[in-house]
């Protein structure tokens, strides 16, 4: 399980800690299930894309950068 899932339960994992059935659990709070679905949804997206983002400066930090040092001439982007 990675940190992001830890700290932003799903409602299904709420639901066992306290207890009780998911559906009741969003029959009776709708509203709030609701807005944790959103927020963590959301959370999920932006890490999702933070990830991606490192990976784009990792493989340009171990590609492009060297490239340049050795004098290859690349188009900037």
């Amino acid at each position: 399980m990675s940190q992001a899932e830890e700290t932003l339960p799903t409602i299904t994992e709420i639901a066992k800690q306290l207890k009780i059935n998911r559906i009741v659990l969003s029959r009776h709070f709708s509203e709030l299930c609701h807005q944790i679905v959103t927020k963590r949804r959301n959370y999920m997206r932006m890490s999702h894309l933070a990830a991606i983002e490192q990976c784009c400066q990792e493989i340009k930090e171990a590609m492009v950068l060297p490239l340049r040092f050795s004098g290859i001439s690349l188009p900037e982007r």
